[in-house]
């Protein structure tokens, strides 16, 4: 394949073969803005409302529109949709009949200079590439300029019909090994959840005699356990960080507590740290705030370091001879059960230590307690690390689907 070099205002895709051209997206077709539409227009009857997020997240409940527009605006079945401002990338509609919003384009192809399946494969690398050129310091966006006038190399059409043909099938087969692959990691988070819940509820002898607990997600128990309250066990633990003794900046994320770097300038934090909340290694934090609205979140977090954390969430700290580890994991599985949400109070729903404190906690005899958060520590372990391995290799297989993408698209490899 005989190459020959590009000018440098289109060095982002390098030699291309020498029956390649080069051409502007301006060239490819129309690019037609939606409509402006305001908060008043939307409602629940009428069209769907094509907006960012319908595109990025499909499942994403759609606003609706009730009245006439230019049929400029009307999205059909098959209609190639590119977001151009805060998240940039080529969509194709596959839903019902429905009106575009403002911030995206709706693509009328040039079918004289472009087959239709290719471009979507073209689209998605040179809109990769425009990433570079966003503007915008609040909602980052492509200038109009900058699209129209946007560089990209085009084969001729029979080559072009070739190349959309071998990466819909070669994306397809990755396509479906990712899924597979989130699938996989979905069903080990399941596994993962009923296991510790199963555990800290019947314990670990598949024998032990039992009896009701008259907890409704909990059921049964081994008959020589306990049911107590919170507050029998631990206090809610207030220490502010006067004099910024402690600058170990720590947050629960995703049910896990971590570090963060104090002087990032990402996220919101205070000016100062003095009302943070110092704690300790065994403390339990819990995020009981918006349980109205996050139903998602992980909400309880174990601390393995001394470090400072918003005062915001409620710190526990324990006041008798208790394994935390076996308390994490039974306040854990509550929380997955979504229990919190029934407690809270407020417009927001929240709920201070005040609402918890007379929560039901088992009590196994403390060497069973520490038996179980062994053995759920050497389990959860496990599990995390075949999650892990799975994630990366979703990374690896997303990071190579968008290099073969690219190498074919811009002439650096042909299909044979």
């Amino acid at each position: 394949m005989t190459k020959e070099k590009v000018d440098i205002d289109a060095s982002w895709f390098g030699a291309i073969p020498e029956t390649w051209s080069i051409t502007k997206v301006k060239w490819l077709g129309r690019f037609i803005n939606g409509y402006a539409f305001k908060p008043e227009d939307w409602g629940n009857e009428g069209l769907p409302i094509i907006r960012i997020q319908n595109l990025t997240d499909p499942e994403k409940e759609s606003n609706h529109f009730n009245g006439d527009l230019d049929d400029k605006y009307l999205v059909t079945k098959g209609d190639y949709l590119i977001s151009w401002s805060a998240t940039l990338d080529v969509f194709k509609w596959e839903k019902e009949n429905a009106y575009l919003n403002q911030h995206i384009f709706k693509v009328t192809l040039n079918r004289e200079n472009i087959e239709y399946k290719y471009f979507y494969w073209l689209a998605k690398v040179f809109m990769e590439e425009m990433n570079s050129s966003k503007h915008g310091s609040t909602m980052q966006h492509v200038t109009k300029s900058v699209f129209d006038n946007f560089k990209v190399p085009l084969p001729p059409r029979d080559v072009q019909l070739i190349i959309a043909n071998f990466l819909d099938e070669k994306v397809s087969e990755i396509d479906s090994i990712v899924e597979n692959t989130k699938q996989s990691i979905k069903e080990l988070k399941k596994y993962k959840q009923s296991l510790i819940t199963e555990t800290v509820t019947k314990g670990l002898d598949p024998n032990v005699e039992m009896k009701d607990s008259w907890i409704e997600w909990v059921e049964k128990i081994p008959k020589h356990w306990e049911i107590n309250y919170l507050n029998q066990y631990f206090t809610q633990h207030k220490f502010k960080n006067e004099g910024l003794k402690e600058n170990n900046l720590l947050s629960l994320s995703y049910g896990k507590i971590i570090r963060k770097n104090i002087n990032t300038t990402d996220g919101l934090l205070p000016q100062s740290f003095e009302n943070y909340n110092i704690i300790d290694n065994g403390d339990i934090v819990l995020r009981l705030t918006d349980l109205q609205n996050d139903k998602k979140s992980l909400r309880v977090g174990l601390a393995t370091e001394r470090g400072i954390i918003t005062s915001a969430y409620i710190t526990l700290r324990k006041t008798y001879k208790i394994d935390t580890n076996y308390i994490y994991y039974y306040l854990h599985s509550f929380d997955i059960y979504k229990g919190f949400y029934g407690l809270g109070s407020g417009v927001r729903q929240g709920l201070t230590y005040d609402g918890l404190k007379r929560l039901q906690i088992l009590h196994p005899p403390l060497h069973e307690q520490e038996e179980i958060s062994g053995y759920l520590n050497d389990k959860a372990s496990q599990i995390d690390e075949l999650i892990k391995k799975k994630e990366e290799l979703l990374v690896e297989l997303e990071s190579y689907k968008k290099s073969l993408i690219y190498e074919y698209i811009t002439g650096k490899k042909e299909v044979i």
